[in-house]
């Protein structure tokens, strides 16, 4: 009769961990992401940090080519370890309608489309402009190779 006894109390334990467990959230560390989203807040943070700003125009939501970037990119561990630390992120998602704010800054730095990553000094004037890798890319190249490529020649002209 005793193991009977000890088998449902562990069920019943269970269950109630089970149960309330989701109610105070994931218990695990989760990443944070390095993307702001504030272009003030960013500009702020790379003065303090003397650092450029990478800044994103995205619609990871619908356009084909942000989804790409996305995963071929910055979905990729070595773009971060690469980069996290020399540049301030900042991602403007733009969705299917554009807010009021997004097409001012879209307007401000003469986005026509997405994606687009401007490499902005402290101040937020725009020094350098990078898009979707295009053209061959041989060797086995991949548009992390290149993106990161291009980022790191910045960085050494800069």
């Amino acid at each position: 009769m005793l193991i009977p006894k000890i088998l449902v109390t562990a069920l019943v334990a269970t269950a109630t961990i089970a149960f309330i467990q989701p109610a105070f959230g994931d218990t695990t560390a989760q990443a944070v992401s390095p993307w702001l989203t504030n272009l003030d807040a960013a500009k702020a943070q790379a003065k303090s940090q003397n650092k450029p700003i990478y800044l994103l125009f995205t619609g990871t939501e619908w356009c084909p080519w942000c989804m790409k970037m996305e995963k071929e990119v910055y979905a990729k561990p070595a773009f971060w370890t690469s980069f996290q630390d020399k540049f301030v992120f900042v991602k403007i998602d733009i969705g299917r309608k554009q807010t009021d704010e997004q097409s001012h800054l879209m307007d401000a730095y003469g986005v026509m489309g997405v994606p687009t990553a401007l490499i902005l000094n402290a101040d937020g004037q725009e020094v350098g402009r990078l898009g979707y890798p295009s053209g061959p890319m041989g060797d086995k190249k991949t548009a992390l190779d290149i993106h990161s490529k291009e980022l790191s020649d910045f960085l050494i002209r800069k």
